[in-house]
């Protein structure tokens, strides 16, 4: 099974979507599994098998890779939930001083939800990676992006928890 699921991945396939909701939830929950299933699919479109000191060092690799990944989905969490505590504090302050304003709360909202897009759209990659991945272009880049997600999801929770029914 897991040759089968390395197999429908080589060459950039994912496969289904099955196989990238396990996969997911392996790098996030199970990670000894996820490396497994990463190093069958490296062998897997490679065709050859690696011999133990390259073994070693291409799992010593890639437990960094996903550790790294599984830190970023971590903070990344971690600041959209205070950005909604941040929302539903001022959402409930601006209910309490405003009063109910469905129009300003709707308009609150869009904005929010067009800066969340804009800061997806805007994320930049390949294009301005380093060797060493710390220039300062790309901490620049991460900086405004989580910047930009923050205030877009504050913005959100706001227009939703100004609301009186809420």
């Amino acid at each position: 099974m897991q040759r089968d699921m390395a197999r429908g991945l080589r060459g950039g396939d994912m496969g289904s979507l099955w196989q990238m909701m396990r996969l997911s939830t392996l790098a996030a929950f199970a990670p000894d599994r996820f490396l497994k299933a990463d190093l069958l699919d490296d062998n897997a479109s490679r065709h050859l098998p690696p011999d133990a000191e390259l073994l070693a060092k291409m799992i010593a690799v890639k437990r960094t890779q996903l550790e790294s990944l599984r830190s970023g989905w971590a903070s990344s969490l971690g600041l959209m939930a205070y950005a909604g505590l941040v929302g539903l504090l001022f959402g409930r302050i601006a209910l309490k001083e405003l009063g109910e304003r469905p129009g300003v709360a709707m308009v609150v909202g869009v904005l929010g939800g067009i800066i969340l897009l804009w800061s997806a759209i805007a994320l930049r990659g390949w294009e301005i990676q380093t060797m060493g991945g710390k220039s300062l272009v790309e901490r620049v880049n991460a900086w405004i992006v989580r910047a930009a997600c923050f205030l877009g999801t504050t913005l959100a929770v706001i227009s939703v928890s100004w609301d009186a029914s809420f």
